[in-house]
């Protein structure tokens, strides 16, 4: 997988560098539980200023009548009943992460596209692995349409959207959508989405010093979350892999240039495109995986949102 490493922006390559000269360990050295702790450790240092919305709420899971899963939910500042809705998927590889991690992201769509956002506490990997992790997703976000009333959201504007492993449960279950098994969604927006479990993308070659998330990276999250290595060929765990990409929801699909992923999320969109289905396109050549989630530091990532608040006011506000 030979190939000409990206160039990356002033700010990246400055954030790799002190990776880098700091020895910061690789997530794969770790294990799940060791890497959980280090992610909140990093995320209480940044203390991210929280942008301003209306309200959030967590809801429990496990109680008669309760969702599934436990979710959080976040209200617009001046959002009307019944709201648009982002049914979100955070990204973490399927092994870390989690409503916490992905707040202040959260809280930047709501507080820019002016919808109710309903963030999934779903169980983490290797303690729930695939099939299961979606099962519980699919059982969800069935759960939310259900009870859309009671939540205050509008069933026919609803969004699915993720990033990275999130992004691959947000594909999926639109494709799932497409097929009948879910309630479908008006609009798909997927942060630099995983669509092959497969590893067998050009980008896989990108290896910069302190990268956080390389090939390594990937395939020790792949292992965690698959049963066996043939798992990753079922395009609902690859949805790059889905035998026909015809009919799914309009598509935003933002890709990263110095980012593993990059080849896999350009490749679904083309894939998308080449069925018929709309998609919005939004790269960023110089910025690594995960940008989104290092504003402090990278701050192209408002950039990146911003594009994706744009698509979903497109296809939420009509």
């Amino acid at each position: 997988m030979d190939k000409t490493q990206p160039t990356l922006d002033a700010d990246a390559a400055a954030l790799l560098d002190m990776f880098a000269k700091a020895q910061v360990p690789a997530m794969e050295s770790m294990n799940p539980a060791d890497a959980r702790a280090a992610g909140d450790q990093r995320r209480a240092a940044a203390n991210l200023p929280c942008p301003t919305i209306g309200a959030v709420s967590d809801l429990a899971a496990g109680g008669s009548g309760s969702a599934p899963l436990g979710l959080r939910i976040y209200r617009p500042l001046l959002g009307k009943t019944p709201s648009p809705a982002v049914i979100f998927f955070h990204g973490g590889g399927w092994v870390i992460g989690g409503p916490d991690s992905h707040d202040h992201l959260c809280r930047s769509v709501v507080r820019g596209a002016d919808v109710t956002l309903i963030s999934l506490d779903y169980p983490l990997s290797p303690e729930a692995k695939f099939p299961r992790t979606l099962d519980l997703c699919a059982e969800t976000v069935r759960w939310i349409f259900d009870n859309a009333d009671g939540l205050g959201i509008d069933p026919a504007r609803v969004a699915f959207s993720g990033d990275s492993a999130g992004g691959n449960l947000a594909a999926v279950l639109a494709l799932m959508a497409r097929d009948g098994d879910l309630p479908r969604p008006r609009a798909q927006a997927l942060f630099y989405p995983v669509t092959d479990l497969t590893m067998s993308q050009p980008s896989y070659g990108i290896d910069f010093p302190g990268m956080p998330v390389s090939a390594r990276t990937m395939a020790w999250f792949i292992d965690h979350y698959l049963e066996t290595s043939d798992q990753a060929h079922d395009w609902h765990a690859s949805p790059l892999l889905a035998p026909s990409f015809a009919g799914v929801a309009p598509a935003f699909v933002m890709t990263a240039g110095c980012d593993v992923l990059c080849d896999e999320g350009r490749a679904f969109a083309a894939k998308l495109a080449e069925a018929g289905a709309e998609v919005t396109g939004a790269h960023f050549p110089g910025q690594i995986h995960p940008f989104l989630t290092l504003p402090h530091v990278l701050p192209r990532s408002y950039a990146a949102i911003e594009a994706g608040v744009e698509f979903l006011v497109r296809h939420l506000m009509l």
